[in-house]
């Protein structure tokens, strides 16, 4: 072998040498697993008076705010926030426990957990000082995540789902977190004993149509108390205040599919389809407004005075709000009492009833008038060929007489709509129309027992 290819073969061999030894004396970063470590992120949660989310850019994907009269998301039109929604997150969040994954920076981009990777979950007081300060890898581990301490090179795995507690419930890495997700989906908030005035319209054709008012009124056997009155004089069935409590806590339970911003379209709400205001003891009224239709889902846009944002409601809750005073009225309506009942008489075309009862009903009598004590009315009539469809000639009536008073009779004429199936109603006092459902029609009209009843002279 020729000295100069000796010399290169001896230079490769130190080269190789030098290799090997650098090679054992670099520590490759190791990666710690299952290795049970308890988290220290406990903070006073009553002193929070800011939460932010922020993206590996520092940009504020989420801005929430404590002001008097709760928390508002600042980053969508200052809406009301779901105090729900950041009890749990905190919660969640000091009471976290984790499996120690790593405690090297090299391995930050395992988690998606570097500085420029991950999204910042950031918790401060009214002075601004930092009470919570944490990021969550945006490589999600099933429903669990990656969460460190943002001045800490120690990365958990944590088994709770804190991405879905902050609204995102996609791939992290390509969806961010929204602010709308953090807004309060309760369409309206007030004390229900403040409000002393509830009016609801319905427009159609140009014309706004009042198909509901009530009012708190002094009662006059009482005047230390209020009591809720209608405001319209010619209904025929008295009022029921405790309706009027439950349906007021009710639209506050309603919630909304989501939140929007008014400025982002038109909705419909300069030619609305309804409203409702409410009037509270100090004056101030909230009223409700109902835009156009979203075609995709038939949900309903509806507005709210108070609110700065506008919301998308379901139109089964829609239908629920959109009343009139019938909502109202009391239980058997017709105020019927068997015991009391002195006569019934009954007129279906060419059948006719008339039984003297005198309070002594038998039983099928009895039955036949326990039934009626459970028929409610469907809705007052407010178009006039519907309330026309009462003179016809196939007119029924139902009368009823009690031991003391003048007798009461039910006038049902045609029907006025198919779905669902209901039937023009009045008092032969002149009182309002009103509808009555196609099961009370026959409850009231197709009951052979009482026809065929030996207590009334055969026709």
């Amino acid at each position: 072998m020729k000295p100069k290819q000796v010399l290169i073969l001896a230079l490769l061999c130190v080269a190789l040498i030098i290799g090997i030894i650098l090679k054992q004396s670099h520590k490759v970063p190791e990666l710690s697993t299952q290795e049970y470590a308890p988290l220290d992120l406990s903070f006073d949660s009553v002193k929070a008076a800011k939460l932010e989310i922020l993206n590996g850019k520092n940009e504020k994907l989420v801005e929430l705010a404590k002001i008097d009269s709760g928390w508002q998301v600042v980053n969508f039109n200052h809406a009301r926030s779901d105090q729900q929604k950041i009890d749990q997150l905190f919660n969640s969040i000091r009471s976290t426990k984790g499996e120690l994954r790593a405690k090297d920076k090299a391995l930050f981009s395992d988690f998606g957990i570097s500085d420029e990777q991950a999204y910042s979950v950031v918790v401060s007081d009214s002075a601004g000082a930092v009470l919570l300060n944490v990021k969550l890898g945006t490589k999600r581990p099933g429903s669990a995540v990656f969460l460190r301490q943002t001045n800490s090179d120690v990365v958990y795995y944590v088994a709770t789902d804190l991405f879905s507690q902050i609204g995102l419930n996609d791939d992290p890495a390509k969806t961010p977190p929204k602010s709308d997700y953090w807004v309060s989906v309760s369409i309206v908030n007030f004390q229900t004993d403040d409000v002393k005035h509830l009016e609801a319209t319905r427009f159609e054709n140009g014309q706004a149509i009042k198909t509901a008012q009530v009012s708190r009124q002094t009662d006059p056997n009482d005047l230390s108390k209020k009591t809720w009155q209608f405001e319209r004089k010619d209904l025929p069935f008295p009022l029921d205040s405790e309706k009027i409590k439950t349906f007021l806590n009710s639209i506050k339970m309603f919630p909304a599919l989501k939140p929007l911003d008014p400025k982002a379209q038109n909705y419909g709400f300069d030619k609305p389809v309804w409203s409702l205001k409410l009037v509270l003891e100090d004056g101030k009224e909230i009223i409700l407004t109902a835009g156009s239709v979203n075609a995709e889902n038939q949900a309903r846009y509806v507005s709210v005075s108070t609110e700065p944002v506008a919301f998308e409601l379901a139109d089964y809750y829609f239908k629920t709000l959109d009343i009139d005073d019938s909502k109202f009225f009391v239980n058997n309506p017709l105020g019927i009492e068997p015991e009391k009942t002195t006569k019934l008489g009954l007129q279906a075309g060419p059948k006719k009833a008339d039984i003297d009862v005198n309070g002594k009903p038998s039983d099928v009598v009895k039955s036949y008038l326990s039934n009626l004590q459970t028929i409610s009315v469907g809705r007052l009539l407010w178009n006039e060929k519907e309330a026309k469809k009462l003179n016809g000639a196939n007119v029924q009536t139902l009368t009823l007489q009690k031991d003391s008073g003048q007798a009461q009779t039910l006038k049902v004429g045609e029907i006025v709509s198919e779905q669902p199936k209901e039937y023009a109603a009045r008092l032969s006092s002149g009182t309002a129309p009103f509808t009555i459902s196609q099961a009370v029609f026959e409850a009231i009209f197709q009951n052979e027992g009482i026809f065929n009843s030996n207590e009334h002279a055969k026709n």
